[in-house]
């Protein structure tokens, strides 16, 4: 039996907020193994109110982690991609990088690709935003550096964030000037 429009949109947002979740448990973990102090939490927002991300991060022992995140899980195309319009999304992006812009927060993307393999990468917003210009596909070879492990504990897989990717990311900058015009 088929699954109607409403069944789909909770079945989706489901597999959101489980996503959600293993990005905070991920960073969570990889505070207490690296024995830092740290932060991370998901963003409710008020009813009826956007929210410029998914998950906040933050390190009293690493100033330099201070992320915003907006999570995406979607299913990839015959190819093993997805189109990179169904990852940002025009005011949803302009909300991340003009909260990232006036708070000092580097806005990051957590994208997971759920086909015959599940897979994570957390990218950096600006370099998403780049490679969504020249209207090409979310290719995983292309974003490989930013591939996030996942490891099987028991029946469930999690993700894992390793040192390389950490430095990496803090590398990455805070965008400013992100005006619509730049959409």
């Amino acid at each position: 039996m088929a699954m109607d429009a409403q069944e789909q949109g909770k079945k989706s947002r489901d597999t959101g907020l489980q996503f959600e979740n293993q990005i905070v448990k991920m960073f969570i973990k990889y505070f207490r193994e690296s024995e830092k102090r740290g932060l991370a939490y998901r963003v409710t927002p008020p009813a009826f109110h956007p929210a410029p991300g998914d998950v906040m991060v933050e390190s009293r022992d690493c100033k330099q982690m201070f992320f915003i995140i907006e999570c995406k899980s979607r299913k990839v195309n015959s190819e093993g991609c997805i189109n990179t319009n169904e990852i940002i999304q025009k005011e949803q992006f302009h909300r991340l990088m003009t909260f990232a812009e006036y708070g000092g927060r580097i806005p990051l993307y957590a994208i997971e690709l759920r086909g015959a393999v599940t897979e994570a990468y957390l990218v950096p917003a600006s370099e998403l935003y780049l490679y969504s210009q020249m209207q090409r596909d979310f290719q995983p070879l292309d974003f490989i550096d930013y591939k996030l492990l996942r490891i099987k504990f028991m029946k469930n897989y999690n993700y894992v964030l390793h040192d390389e990717l950490v430095k990496l990311l803090i590398k990455s900058k805070v965008v400013s000037g992100w005006t619509e015009k730049n959409l």
